[in-house]
C-alpha cells in the first residue's frame, strides 16, 4: 500500500473519527490543537487526542496528539519536506524531521468576555527546523472563537485567528 493511500486512509478515520465525536477541538496541520498553522488555546478533553496526517504543501506531518491532564498537551510527529531531496546512500527520499510540541493552559475561561491563556514551544528538540516559543489567547462565545497571540521563530511575531463551528 502506498504512503498516499495510508494518508488518504488516516484522513478519513480521523474525519469520521472526529465528526462522531463532538469533544475534540480543530488540530493544526501539525496536529496539535489550533488553526491551520497556529496554535490556540483550546485543547482536547482530559485523556482525548488525535493522531492523522495533513499535507501542506511544501509539509506532510503524521501526528499523535494527547492532552495528558485538562491543562497539559503534548503533540509527537514526523514531518516531510517536499521541496528538500536527500538523495543520501542510495536513500532517495525526502527530508524528514521529528519534532514534539507541548502546550499549558494557564487560564481556562467560562465566560466569554476573558480569554483562555496558553503557553507552548513547537519542535523543541532535534533539529528544531520549526521551533518557535508562544503565548496565545482564545476567546469563544458559543460556535465562533477569536485567538491572538505572539510567537518567536518560525511563528515570527503577532498572529490572530477565527473559527466558526458550523456544526454542533
Amino acid at each position: 500500500m502506498s504512503q498516499r493511500k495510508i494518508g488518504v486512509f488516516l484522513v478519513l478515520a480521523c474525519g469520521l473519527y472526529g465528526a462522531a465525536v463532538s469533544w475534540a477541538q480543530t488540530g493544526s496541520n501539525a496536529g496539535l490543537t489550533g488553526l491551520w498553522e497556529y496554535p490556540t488555546a483550546e485543547m482536547p478533553a482530559d485523556g482525548r487526542g488525535r493522531f492523522g496526517y495533513t499535507h501542506a504543501s511544501p509539509y506532510a506531518f503524521y501526528f499523535v496528539d494527547v492532552a495528558w491532564l485538562p491543562w497539559f498537551e503534548v503533540n509527537a510527529r514526523l514531518s516531510t519536506f517536499d521541496n528538500v531531496w536527500t538523495g543520501v546512500q542510495g536513500q532517495d527520499r525526502y527530508y524528514m524531521d521529528k519534532a514534539m510540541d507541548l502546550k499549558a493552559v494557564l487560564y481556562r475561561s467560562r465566560e466569554w468576555y476573558m480569554p483562555s491563556v496558553a503557553f507552548g514551544v513547537m519542535d523543541m528538540m532535534g533539529t528544531e527546523l520549526m521551533k518557535a516559543w508562544y503565548g496565545v489567547a482564545t476567546w469563544r462565545r458559543g460556535r465562533v472563537g477569536l485567538s491572538m497571540g505572539y510567537g518567536t521563530d518560525r511563528l515570527n511575531g503577532f498572529f490572530a485567528g477565527a473559527e466558526w463551528d458550523i456544526t454542533d
